[in-house]
């Protein structure tokens, strides 16, 4: 960009009066100098950039699915998944393939490209996207996944020993795993399965699954998910018979998305007088 606001050719490609602007003539000057050097400079970063950009900041389906190809044609494999689940949009602006996407996103878990595996290990887990099951070939991509890092992986394969193995064990490892990497959606599950083992206990055993459960509903509250929050209150209202928490984070969720559960519980809050200063019965 500096090179370009100088009109300088040290790129050896590209000046501004090559392009016939004056600096004080670009609107957006981020989204400009990446669309030249995507365009011009044939930068496969910045397309990659500007797809994600397009599909995800400033929707444009046409853009994004444009500059996506343009990086999947050069072999960028995360551009690539992503042009797959862009063929899965049911929008109307772009076609829908689901063969095309399937094509995609298996280019580029072969390309190495860790959340494309993952989801393809669902897929085949699952017999899904047009996929026959296949659960030791899901399992693998998984498992491939994992050995990447990939959160989502863990997720997945947590739910296939969840509730298609029986496996509880291993589900919860995966989830713990994906959990230490602040992934809110094994959070709220792992919270989930805890509270629900507590429910099936006599009260004197159920104490320890009610703090696990607890436990994992406030760290996918703190991190901002209006679920967690919601089901954090309803833990401290019927659990704990602490109002004054429960209000907090009904309040929380309410901010947050509005959860209908939530609004129904900050409202018999104020009903009753429970964790508020006063009854308004109005509010």
């Amino acid at each position: 960009a500096e090179q370009l606001l100088n009109n300088t050719d040290k790129t050896g490609k590209i000046t501004m009066t090559e392009i016939n602007k004056e600096p004080t003539e670009i609107e957006n000057p981020d989204l400009f100098f990446l669309e030249v050097a995507a365009e011009k400079m044939e930068d496969v970063k910045a397309m990659a950039i500007l797809g994600k950009h397009y599909m995800a900041i400033e929707p444009d389906e046409e853009k994004a699915v444009k500059y996506l190809k343009m990086a999947a044609d050069e072999g960028h494999a995360e551009s690539t998944f992503l042009l797959g689940i862009m063929y899965q949009s049911e929008s109307g602006k772009v076609p829908y393939d689901m063969k095309k996407s399937l094509e995609l996103i298996h280019e580029s878990a072969d390309m190495g490209w860790p959340l494309a595996m993952a989801i393809l290990g669902r897929s085949y887990c699952n017999g899904r996207d047009g996929l026959e099951k296949d659960t030791e070939t899901g399992k693998k991509w998984l498992k491939k996944s994992i050995g990447l890092d990939c959160k989502e992986g863990m997720y997945f394969l947590g739910m296939q020993y969840w509730f298609h193995e029986d496996n509880k064990d291993l589900a919860r490892k995966y989830w713990k795993r994906a959990a230490n990497e602040n992934h809110i959606d094994s959070m709220r599950i792992l919270g989930d399965s805890y509270r629900d083992e507590a429910k099936l206990l006599p009260k004197n055993k159920a104490a320890e699954p009610n703090q696990y459960a607890e436990y994992y509903y406030k760290r996918g509250a703190e991190l901002g998910n209006a679920d967690c929050q919601a089901k954090l209150a309803w833990m401290y209202e019927l659990v704990y018979n602490k109002w004054n928490e429960a209000s907090k984070y009904f309040n929380m969720a309410v901010e947050t998305g509005d959860e209908p559960s939530a609004l129904f519980g900050l409202a018999l809050h104020y009903y009753l007088g429970l964790g508020t200063e006063d009854i308004d019965k109005k509010k």
